[in-house]
């Protein structure tokens, strides 16, 4: 192979494999997820994620500088006395934009009435941030920051959404984002923005 083409040749390998790569990463990511307790002013526990958006997925984007419509989904799983032993709580949020790049927090509460009367402790043992953008899921799987420690894989991940699909009727509204509870932003200078659906 003459000098020219192998040059040739190695270069299109590496732009191969570089759009694999970019292929590969997710337009946004859990970069950290921190539980608090007894959170002032009102004393709720929270869980506040942060994310990362990296690229935006769709082509024709406006402004491929933003990442639309990035819907955040937190289950948590808490040790209890019921039957299955679990009681799970699920809310979800979904950011307008979020800028390439940037990060952003997005906090969850949970009422002080509820921890006092179940006597939830700070982090719950089991738990998990989904993502999507525009509709899109977002496979977080080798993102170790969007879910506990204690699960093993993405066996023991789907069977506890399994698991808590068919209890979460009955604790539905009880976690909520910030915009639907009394405390203020996580991050007063520069909140997320979101795009809200509550019933009026």
């Amino acid at each position: 192979m003459h000098a020219l083409s192998r040059c040739l040749f190695y270069l299109l390998i590496a732009l191969s494999v570089s759009g694999l790569q970019a292929q590969d990463k997710a337009p946004v990511d859990v970069s950290r997820v921190q539980f608090n307790s007894s959170t002032r002013p009102f004393k709720w526990n929270n869980v506040v994620i942060e994310l990362q958006a990296n690229e935006n997925p769709d082509p024709k984007a406006p402004n491929p500088r933003y990442v639309d419509e990035i819907r955040v989904i937190v289950t948590l799983g808490y040790k209890s006395d019921g039957s299955d032993g679990f009681t799970f709580y699920q809310s979800e949020a979904t950011l307008i934009t979020l800028q390439v790049g940037k990060k952003k927090d997005v906090a969850f509460w949970m009422p002080y009435d509820v921890v006092e009367r179940d006597n939830l402790p700070k982090e719950p043992e089991y738990w998990i941030v989904e993502l999507e953008v525009k509709g899109q899921a977002v496979d977080q799987i080798q993102n170790s920051s969007s879910f506990s420690s204690k699960f093993t894989g993405r066996a023991s991940i789907e069977n506890f959404k399994n698991m808590s699909r068919s209890k979460l009727g009955d604790t539905e509204g009880i976690l909520v984002p910030t915009y639907l509870s009394p405390n203020p932003p996580i991050d007063t200078r520069e909140p997320a923005a979101f795009i809200r659906k509550e019933q009026q």
